[in-house]
């Protein structure tokens, strides 16, 4: 990121499975504190839903590999990134019952 670098942990393999990152660049509005990723199919349903339920849409969109993400305060207050995924290709780390994907609610 520019003249700096992030912390990334390395999960199982070559995933990615936490990170730090500094309050600067693109990541200067984010709060200081953990943020939770919630799984979802459809990102662009998703963050409609939460805006119509109250929450709000904290920034653009942003990329990381194939996937795409976005800040969110949830309805509750909650500060937690909405995370879309392909949930055919990606099953190395999501648990999935009778094939149900995650979505935000």
């Amino acid at each position: 990121m520019g003249s700096y670098n992030d912390y990334v942990m390395k999960g199982s393999g070559e995933n990615d499975a936490v990170g730090v990152c500094h309050a600067r660049g693109g990541n200067k509005d984010i709060p200081p504190q953990w943020l939770m990723y919630v799984c979802v199919k459809d990102l662009d349903k998703s963050l409609k839903k939460c805006t119509t339920k109250g929450g709000k849409i904290l920034g653009a969109k942003r990329k990381m590999g194939e996937n795409t993400y976005c800040l969110i305060l949830d309805p509750a207050g909650a500060y937690r990134t909405l995370y879309g995924i392909d949930f055919q290709k990606t099953v190395s780390c999501f648990v999935f019952k009778n094939n149900a994907s995650l979505e935000y609610c």
